[in-house]
């Protein structure tokens, strides 16, 4: 996926992101509540519209990041940071060890190369810094991607990583590691409410719907056959979306190599 496209759709779902961010905000807020304790200046890496920010500790500087525009005006006019920089998280235009911390909760799940997202949080991060991240692992949406593959042939969810190469992106030179995989999961009351929520938060742009732009791909007798579907994959009165989420601490050393 283009990262042009990335910060496009995120920046359509702006204005309304924070309406279907549930769950986003519950598992920002662990993220927090699990984080050592922060001081100094704090980078917010995909910051989307602030709430990492927002619900930072008093007394630190924070610098809101986004590749994408809109997201990052959003977060501005919520006064969410001190600062704002409109970068993508595997080439940050930051000065070496200039940041004491950097967060970011769900965002770098769309790194092409998460290897490089991780050599660019070590250039800007002091000796001692924290890197604390949340990303989404390879069982993400799997409700929605099963009943999909009932319909046809085509890939509407998107894939990610496993926790393995996640931790072998970060590489070893991090201290102090400590990853945790948990599940997040949200109820529905139909699966065309699952699909306007995703598209209400950005996320439901795949490599394939490029492809397909010009198809209707989501037509009424399809929906249909998603509804079913999805029911006979969840066999419950509600419909479950599962977030496989890994959570992940990392400090650079006082001295590193």
């Amino acid at each position: 996926m283009h990262k042009q496209n990335i910060a496009r759709e995120f920046s359509r779902a702006a204005a309304g992101y924070d309406q279907a961010a549930v769950l986003q905000r519950e598992i920002a807020g662990r993220l927090l509540a699990g984080s050592p304790h922060l001081s100094g200046r704090v980078v917010d890496m995909g910051c989307g519209t602030g709430y990492v920010s927002r619900h930072l500790p008093d007394g630190l500087q924070v610098l809101a990041l986004d590749i994408a525009q809109g997201m990052l005006q959003q977060a501005r006019h919520l006064a969410s940071a001190d600062a704002y920089v409109n970068a993508d998280a595997e080439a940050l235009p930051l000065q070496e060890g200039c940041a004491d911390a950097v967060v970011s909760s769900l965002a770098v799940q769309w790194c092409h190369h998460p290897a490089r997202m991780f050599a660019e949080v070590w250039r800007v991060l002091r000796p001692g810094g924290w890197l604390c991240l949340t990303t989404l692992g390879p069982r993400t949406l799997w409700e929605l991607r099963a009943a999909w593959a009932a319909v046809d042939q085509e890939e509407h969810v998107n894939r990610f990583a496993s926790l393995a190469c996640w931790q072998q992106a970060a590489g070893h030179g991090w201290v102090n590691q400590h990853w945790q995989a948990r599940d997040s999961v949200a109820l529905y009351d139909s699966a065309r409410q699952v699909m306007r929520d995703l598209k209400q938060l950005g996320a439901s742009h795949t490599d394939a719907a490029e492809v397909h732009r010009g198809r209707a791909l989501a037509g009424r007798q399809r929906l249909q056959a998603l509804e079913h579907a999805y029911e006979q994959v969840c066999s419950g009165e509600a419909l479950t979306v599962t977030y496989d989420v890994f959570y992940a601490y990392l400090q650079k050393p006082c001295n590193p190599l």
